[in-house]
This record gives structure tokens, C-alpha cells and sequence, in this order.
């Protein structure tokens, strides 16, 4: 990671999805930290400060949903977008209850996602 760009953790565990949103944010000048878990996820939120995270729903044994509750109980104002494929019914007003900035699907990841990171980088 660039010591000169801004860091975000992405956490999904959808490799090709993980290069795609990287890609994207590095070139809108982000130093992208990417996981696959959330145990991973934390043990990066625990390393390093970070300017937001984005997150994936569907992550295996656990949920971006529950990684959203880990992060809002120890670092509340840390922005957060989840995003999924498809959110089961429910989640995304959970999501967005348990402090999300946004809730995203991720076809439209591309079109939103340069000018919603500047937004909660700043």
C-alpha cells in the first residue's frame, strides 16, 4: 500500500468482484486492502486506519451485515457500504439501521462507486 493514497478495506470473497472494485478504486487514488472474511477484515481494521470500508453481504460463515456491527461497535463513525448481488429480503433496511451509508447492488457498483467513495473519504 501507497503511503500517499487514501485506505480502504474491501472484503469479498467473490475474487473477480475483489479485482473489479479494487481496480476501480485504486484508480480514483485509494490504496485498496483487500479481504475475503470478515476475521480477515477485522484483522485489518484492528492493523490500520482506514477512510471506509465496502463489503460484500454474502461472505461465507459470516455477513457483511455482521462485520457492519463489529466495525460500528468499535469504530462508529467509519463510513460503510454494503453491497450484494442480491440482498436477501430485510437486509438492506437492517443494514442501513445498523449504520451503513449505503447499501448498493452490485451491478451498479461501477456506476456508483467513484463518486460515492470521494463522498465518504471526505
Amino acid at each position: 500500500m501507497h503511503a500517499h493514497l487514501r485506505p480502504v478495506l474491501l472484503v469479498d470473497d467473490e475474487p473477480s468482484f475483489r479485482v473489479l472494485v479494487a481496480t476501480l478504486l485504486e484508480r480514483a487514488g485509494f490504496a485498496v486492502v483487500s479481504t475475503a472474511s470478515v476475521d480477515e477484515a477485522l484483522a485489518v481494521l484492528h492493523a490500520r486506519p482506514l477512510l471506509f470500508v465496502v463489503s460484500d453481504y454474502a461472505l461465507g460463515r459470516a455477513t457483511g451485515l455482521d462485520l457492519l456491527r463489529s466495525v460500528r461497535a468499535e469504530q462508529p463513525s467509519l463510513p460503510f457500504v454494503l453491497v450484494s448481488a442480491e440482498f436477501p429480503p430485510g437486509v438492506a433496511r437492517l443494514a442501513l439501521e445498523a449504520g451503513a451509508e449505503r447499501v448498493v447492488a452490485k451491478r451498479d457498483i461501477v456506476s456508483e462507486l467513484a463518486g460515492l467513495a470521494e463522498q465518504l473519504a471526505a
